[in-house]
């Protein structure tokens, strides 16, 4: 399975934020290695990878200054991309869904449901 380091996760933060503005910076290294270097020993499910990546980056970490949610999503998309998966969904519900779970009211679990009802192999 292939995983997303630290430095990965930083240039997709920087991309989202050159894209849709907002402060580039990591705010907290350590929960930023830890978020990585945690999902490598989570499962040898993608679904849990992924939903791993997406939960601790839009809610728990907080390992940048700005554009947190919209990290977890893109960084979702790529260890998806990475193994061979797409993620089937309308920019409105990922947005939505993100929301939600930035704010507590999905948890990791949630993610891994939601995530397993939009992921599609790639041809």
């Amino acid at each position: 399975m292939n995983f997303l380091g630290p430095k990965d996760v930083k240039r997709i933060n920087l991309e989202v934020i050159r894209q849709s503005g907002g402060a580039f910076g990591a705010v907290n290294e350590a929960n930023l290695h830890h978020v990585c270097q945690r999902a490598e020993s989570v499962s040898r499910s993608l679904a849990k990878v992924a939903a791993y990546y997406f939960y601790s980056l839009a809610f728990e970490a907080h390992a940048f200054t700005d554009g947190n949610k919209r990290t977890a999503i893109s960084a979702t998309v790529a260890v998806l991309n990475a193994n061979s998966e797409s993620l089937v969904a309308k920019d409105d519900e990922l947005v939505g869904f993100a929301l939600l779970v930035a704010s507590g009211q999905a948890g990791r679990k949630e993610v891994e449901k939601w995530l397993l009802k939009r992921m599609k192999k790639q041809k």
